[in-house]
C-alpha cells in the first residue's frame, strides 16, 4: 500500500516538473499570438513603449531573433511586425534592415539582412517626421526573403502615420515587372 502511494506521488512530481518546464514555451507562444494583432502593420520604436514590449515578446518566442539581437552591439531602433510570421528589425545607426520569416508550425525564423536604409524610410522615422502631420509622405523598401530555395522580393510601404503593408512576389516576377516599367 505504501509503495502505491509513493509511485503516485512520484508520478505527480514528474507531471508537475514537465508541465512547468513545458509551459514557458507555451506561454511565449500564447503571448506572441495574443498580442500580435495589437501591433500588426505598425513600425514601432523598439527602444521604448509598445515597440520595446513587442521586441521582448518576439525574442522570447523566436530563438533566431533572440540570438541575433543578443549578438548585436545595440538593440534595433524600430520593429515592424508584418504578421505572426514576418518581422523586420530596423537598425538606423547601422543602416540595415533584418527580415525574419517563420513557417507556420515552428517559432524558429530565417533572417535576411538588407544593407542600407532607403532615404524616404529614414525621413519617415526621424523625429521631425513624427512632429509633422504630412499624410502624403510615403516610404517603401525591399527586402529579400527565401521560400525554401526560391528568392522572393518583399516590398513594404509605410505612410507618415507609420502604418505599413507588405507584399512579396518571386524575384523573377519582380524583375520582369520593373523591366516593363522602364
Amino acid at each position: 500500500m505504501r509503495y502505491a502511494h509513493l509511485v503516485k506521488t512520484s508520478y505527480f512530481i514528474v507531471l508537475v516538473v514537465l508541465v512547468t518546464t513545458g509551459c514557458s514555451g507555451m506561454k511565449a507562444g500564447y503571448r506572441h499570438g495574443l498580442t500580435e494583432r495589437d501591433v500588426r502593420g505598425q513600425v514601432l520604436n523598439a527602444q521604448s513603449g509598445p515597440g520595446k514590449d513587442r521586441l521582448e515578446v518576439e525574442m522570447e518566442y523566436d530563438p533566431t531573433i533572440r540570438n541575433f539581437v543578443g549578438a548585436q552591439a545595440s538593440p534595433p531602433d524600430y520593429i515592424y511586425t508584418q504578421d505572426r510570421h514576418d518581422v523586420q528589425l530596423i537598425y538606423l545607426k547601422d543602416a540595415r534592415i533584418v527580415y525574419f520569416q517563420r513557417g507556420s508550425l515552428m517559432p524558429n525564423s530565417k533572417a535576411t539582412v538588407t544593407d542600407g536604409i532607403p532615404e524616404p524610410l529614414e525621413s519617415l522615422l526621424s523625429e521631425t517626421a513624427h512632429k509633422k502631420s504630412d499624410q502624403a509622405m510615403k516610404a517603401c523598401w525591399n527586402v529579400n526573403a527565401f521560400d525554401g530555395e526560391k528568392l522572393n522580393i518583399c516590398t513594404t510601404c509605410c505612410s507618415a502615420s507609420v502604418t505599413c503593408s507588405t507584399t512579396c512576389s518571386p524575384a523573377d516576377e519582380t524583375e520582369s515587372a520593373s523591366k516593363g516599367k522602364s
